[in-house]
């Protein structure tokens, strides 16, 4: 009788396991279409999330443009790309997001090979919880996740502008609604600065940025997007623990839970693919998205002075006004 009590609480664990991780897998996008008139730029675009989006966009015959920092990875994977999808149609221009001289050398470069472009995804993005500032004076989880994306748009607005059918994609996250204030001036203040609040503070930034933009593209009809891809095993994780050895050994530890309730970077690219892929008119101005669903984001995210706020402070920062 023991035996058949212990198989049929196996047996019944295992049912709850398969489906819980089912839930936290997330959507799953099946849009399917021909996008070999279509130019994107993905930032981020060699490894994590960002390079299944590319692989997905490239086997639907998508012109992209890998907007990366290493040279030597991104052009091995772009080889890798093109023999697995038989699309030559993939480009690298060199982006890192951290440094506004190479920002705007990537828009100047993309500038002078195109003349259009159809989706861009902001998609790259670091997680640093120690204090440190970029080669332009500002901290780092701000000049990656929002001043850099803010730079690269900017710079393509006259482009976007002249595509009503275009659509950018910020990549957010669900933890901008754990701050229920922010200080937009001191983003970059070392007294400012908190190991988790810090990430967090940027990923609402991305999420002001989506709106004010689509309210500055309102008569373009050009849309703007931001994704909560999920819980996603990226190499951001890495970021974490790369200064602790204690963590990384309590994260070893707790790994088959935190693999239960994360999604790999596969699932984490179907929502951003969702959002590349579904019917333009069906997209919502300004829209959260999270498993391939448009959700609620926080009231702070809805705050249109803070997000006036945020643009105009970053183009003065950035010398754009």
């Amino acid at each position: 009788m023991g035996f058949w009590i212990n198989l049929l609480l196996f047996v019944s664990g295992s049912i709850v396991l398969y489906f819980i991780k089912q839930y936290f897998n997330g959507g799953i996008c099946t849009l399917k279409k021909d996008i070999s008139n279509k130019i994107v730029i993905i930032t981020g675009a060699s490894g994590g999330i960002g390079l299944e989006i590319a692989r997905c966009l490239a086997a639907m015959g998508g012109t992209i443009i890998f907007a990366c920092r290493d040279a030597q990875k991104t052009l091995e994977i772009i080889e890798e790309i093109k023999k697995e999808t038989e699309n030559e149609k993939l480009e690298y221009i060199p982006c890192d997001l951290s440094k506004l001289d190479s920002v705007n050398q990537f828009c100047l470069l993309f500038k002078r090979r195109f003349s259009q472009v159809d989706i861009i995804i902001n998609n790259a993005g670091t997680m640093k919880n120690r204090y440190d500032i970029s080669e332009d004076g500002y901290e780092m989880n701000y000049a990656v996740n929002h001043l850099g994306h803010f730079a690269l748009t900017y710079q393509l607005l006259d482009l976007i502008r002249r595509n009503p059918r275009c659509r950018v994609i910020n990549v957010s996250s669900s933890s901008h609604s754990k701050i229920d204030e922010i200080d937009i001036g001191k983003l970059s203040d070392e007294d400012y600065f908190d190991p988790y609040f810090s990430y967090y503070r940027t990923k609402l930034c991305n999420l002001l940025f989506t709106k004010e933009l689509q309210r500055k593209l309102e008569k373009v009809g050009a849309k703007v997007v931001a994704v909560h891809p999920g819980t996603v095993r990226s190499n951001l994780i890495d970021e974490i623990l790369d200064d602790s050895k204690f963590y990384k050994l309590i994260f070893y530890l707790i790994y088959p839970i935190y693999w239960l309730f994360t999604k790999d970077t596969f699932q984490g690219a179907q929502t951003i693919l969702y959002c590349a892929l579904e019917k333009h008119e069906r997209l919502k101005e300004g829209g959260y998205y999270s498993d391939c669903e448009l959700n609620t984001p926080s009231e702070l995210s809805e705050n249109k002075e803070l997000a006036k706020q945020l643009w105009d402070d970053s183009a003065v920062a950035l010398g754009f006004i």
